[in-house]
């Protein structure tokens, strides 16, 4: 009886760690997609982007600002697109100007947010891509900034130690409570089985 109940313990904990673990990894892309979105917005919207775009050497005035944006912001990647799906700047590929996106351009260009998951020059990303837009509300270009899966794993896998101490814990005071239970019930019944117990009452029972 009692190795069943730790079986029966150390299967819910499993279940629960697995769960635990799926919950967190969607909570980092989460994160992942916040994060990325807020950089992105936040550059877009600064001064001078739309007039840079529509410079005669957008590269120039945008690579050192995207550097220098990216560094610290928490995502992996910050660039600059223009309306065809070429990058201007990116801040992973300093001096490679012209790298095409694997983005559909077109909701962009229609002035929405895409939020994705893709392969991008670092690697399986969360990226967000967002419009542009000049005075007149036209679409002049699009920011992009994300951050690679495999951060993302990173920071689940730093979450797991707590997760697996939670469980361990769980396993070690519910089993330690069961063996404690389990010796006083043999105490009490001096040492008789279930079937012993059964046994013994029903003989003490009036024939009838």
């Amino acid at each position: 009886m009692f190795v069943l109940q730790v079986a029966v313990v150390v299967l819910l904990a499993i279940g629960a760690v697995v769960m635990l673990a799926l919950a967190a990894q969607r909570e980092s892309t989460r994160e992942a997609d916040n994060r990325s979105l807020a950089v992105a917005q936040g550059f877009a919207s600064s001064p001078g982007i739309a007039q840079a775009l529509k410079s005669p050497d957008p590269t120039a005035i945008l690579q050192p600002r995207v550097a220098e944006a990216q560094t610290g912001s928490g995502v992996d990647f910050l660039g600059v697109l223009n309306r065809d799906g070429i990058y201007y700047a990116l801040s992973s590929l300093s001096g490679q100007a012209g790298v095409r996106t694997t983005t559909d351009m077109a909701p962009l260009l229609a002035g929405r947010t895409v939020k994705e998951e893709a392969v991008g020059s670092l690697g399986p990303q969360v990226r967000v891509f967002v419009p542009v837009k000049g005075p007149d509300g036209t679409v002049d270009g699009v920011v992009g900034a994300g951050i690679t899966l495999e951060h993302v794993s990173d920071r689940v896998t730093g979450q797991l130690p707590a997760v697996l101490g939670a469980a361990v814990g769980a396993v070690v005071v519910t089993t330690g409570g069961a063996a404690v239970l389990s010796r006083r019930l043999l105490r009490q019944t001096r040492g008789l089985g279930p079937a012993e117990i059964t046994g013994r009452l029903w003989r003490q029972l009036p024939a009838g």
